[in-house]
């Protein structure tokens, strides 16, 4: 960084000839840090990477049903890419493989895999629907020329060694199943760009480059009801970015009854654009990256005031009776055929 001079001559039969002078300036080049600040659109999580933003799929943070982008142009051609070298390499690749899987599609896998091997078994090799990088479009599983997933000891030397020269980092590898989740997998490698190189170089897991919480599910394959941060409304300009403090539940309806599609954690943000009261809660609203409205139920409302009811006092000499039963007197009362103080006494009670 700095201003340079820079002399402009040319060469004639041997002699240098002076043209001009002019001054150039190079700007200081900042390198973007990385964060392990996670935020999520309604459709996925996302950390702030050096270039890019990177979506982040684990076994604690999921997808929305409905995210369904389908396989990432510029993904496929770098894998297509990598694909085609470790064949030309004569290294033991084949042409098919798996790429994107749609959330139902994920199920259907997932299923039956826990009805061959039992849910225990099946979580250490596959996502449970919702949980899956495939479901981004960012993600290949390579094969050998006999089409079954990639364990070659050659080939899979060669892809942990160069897949990101392509963009790839190989997701799943030996010794980090406490930080990804799964067993290693040296056919699945997941598209990040650029930083491939640095995640690389680092020698570790996605999760502990970003320094962001992985690992296994939460007791339950859906996520954990929310539970407002606060019991109050929260006084909140119409427009802006909220902070939560607390897990919070994002929903397709300003309902308490919807269902959740994905959730926000204590320490995540969000820019919303309405502030509104419904089903006597507090949300947050704003548009996901699919085009769909989201609302976040962030604290109870303010209950209406109601103005105090005082009882009618009762007259001090008007005794407390129940609708029937027996009555003692105390003293003379009158009998009578209509209940008026004019009516004349028939008889009486002492």
């Amino acid at each position: 960084a700095g201003t340079y001079s820079v002399h402009l001559y040319y060469m004639l039969n041997g002699k240098r000839t002076y043209i001009t002078e002019t001054k150039a300036t190079v700007p200081q080049v900042t390198e973007t840090k990385v964060t392990g600040k996670l935020t999520n659109n309604g459709s996925y999580y996302s950390v702030h990477g050096k270039y890019d933003d990177i979506i982040i799929v684990n076994k604690k943070h999921g997808l929305s049903k409905d995210y369904n982008p389908g396989e990432n142009p510029t993904a496929k051609a770098a894998f297509v890419r990598l694909r085609d070298d470790m064949i030309n390499q004569g290294l033991n690749v084949g042409r098919s493989y798996s790429g994107f899987r749609s959330y139902n599609y994920q199920k259907t896998l997932y299923d039956n895999y826990v009805s061959r091997d039992g849910q225990a078994a099946a979580d250490r090799y596959s996502a449970r629907p919702g949980y899956s990088e495939h479901q981004t479009g960012l993600v290949f599983d390579l094969t050998d020329k006999s089409g079954n997933l990639l364990e070659d000891s050659r080939a899979s030397q060669w892809l942990k060694d160069n897949a990101h020269n392509y963009g790839f980092i190989v997701r799943f590898q030996a010794g980090k199943e406490a930080s990804t989740g799964y067993m290693p997998e040296a056919w699945h490698i997941r598209y990040v760009g650029k930083e491939a190189k640095d995640i690389h170089d680092s020698g570790l897991s996605l999760e502990e480059y970003f320094g962001i919480q992985g690992g296994d599910y939460a007791t339950s394959s859906e996520p954990a009801e929310s539970k407002p941060a606060t019991t109050g409304a929260i006084n909140l300009p119409a427009t802006g970015t909220y902070s939560f403090t607390g897990r919070a539940s994002i929903k397709a309806e300003a309902k308490v009854s919807s269902p959740e599609l994905a959730y926000y954690d204590k320490g995540m943000s969000v820019n919303y654009d309405k502030v509104l009261t419904a089903d006597g809660r507090q949300w947050l609203s704003y548009v996901a990256a699919s085009g769909a409205r989201r609302y976040v139920d962030i604290a109870a409302a303010k209950a209406e005031a109601k103005p105090e009811v005082k009882p009618v006092a009762k007259p001090a000499d008007k005794p407390s009776l129940p609708e029937s039963g027996r009555y003692t007197f105390i003293g003379r009362a009158s009998i009578k055929a209509e209940a008026k103080v004019s009516s004349p006494e028939l008889a009486y009670y002492d």
